[in-house]
């Protein structure tokens, strides 16, 4: 099972570092440079798979809510997972 740190998680920046941290103030990713020059990320290999899911993710997402809202109009109701999936695809779009 993928055991990718939980959210949720937030950009941080400090002396213009930018970071990314859960909600419990662990760091998810930060970036660095090497020895020889070179930039490179420290993350862990489950928030890496999990963000490279990310544009799957949002697609299934969209489509997941295409057919919660069809469902919605046709029995007049409000589902908690269409509610989630509008906020979780309006934080992806950085309308939050």
């Amino acid at each position: 099972m993928n055991k990718h740190t939980p959210g949720p998680w937030v950009w941080w920046t400090s002396n213009s570092y930018r970071r990314l941290k859960n909600s419990d103030e662990k760091i998810v990713a930060y970036g660095y440079v090497c020895s020889d020059g070179a930039c490179d990320i420290s993350i862990s290999e489950s928030d890496m798979a999990l963000i490279a899911a990310a544009p799957d993710l949002y697609e299934a997402a969209v489509k997941a809510l295409n057919f919660i809202t069809s469902t919605e109009g046709e029995f007049g109701i409000t589902l908690d997972s269409g509610v989630m999936l509008r906020a979780a695809l309006k934080k992806a779009q950085g309308t939050t």
